[in-house]
């Protein structure tokens, strides 16, 4: 089984109290109130190892990985959630972080790629031809282009004393007759 998480941003506005979901870009497309056209953030990395990780840490007791959707959180996330859920069922989890815990996160910390079935290869934008070593750092494995988008989005929302990235779970199965190219 393999994870791909759908991740948005939010900001607390300390003058209105209440969080906000941001765009990625300056001049975005109107959200449409048929589909789910927020402006993903990270969607081009395989985040499901490293926020479990940063889970795991945080919550050391938890029974439940996912928080579930912040009570608090902005309208546009409140449909997001009902479009993904509720309406395509597409995904099962959703939870949230701080982006402080990304930025201070040990991503030379390792973990097994054995955990990744060999036929669930084809799904993840890791080269495995290339990596022959049983255990990988979360560095190696997002990129360097990862921590170029973290900076962005840091800086971009470095005004806010307070910011999230709501996410939600889209978990993928794999069948057995579907073929895939690995690079």
């Amino acid at each position: 089984m393999v994870f791909d998480i759908l991740c948005y941003v939010e900001v607390f506005d300390e003058e209105t109290k209440q969080w906000n979901y941001m765009f990625r870009s300056d001049n975005p497309e109107p959200i449409n109130q048929w589909y789910n056209n927020l402006e993903k953030f990270l969607g081009s990395f395989d985040l499901g190892f490293l926020f479990e990780e940063i889970n795991k840490q945080k919550d050391s007791n938890a029974v439940d990985k996912y928080k579930g959707l912040p009570k608090d959180c902005s309208q546009e996330i409140v449909k997001a959630h009902h479009f993904y859920v509720e309406e395509v069922k597409m995904c099962e989890s959703v939870s949230y972080l701080d982006l402080t815990d990304l930025l201070h996160f040990d991503y030379e910390k390792k973990f097994d790629l054995a955990a990744i079935a060999e036929e669930d290869y084809c799904l993840y934008q890791f080269d495995f031809n290339k990596c022959k070593k049983p255990f990988i750092s979360h560095k190696e494995w997002l990129g360097e282009d990862f921590f170029v988008e973290l900076q962005k989005i840091k800086h971009q929302f470095s005004t806010y004393s307070k910011c999230r990235l709501v996410y939600f779970v889209w978990e993928v199965f794999l069948r057995h007759n579907i073929c895939c190219v690995i690079n």
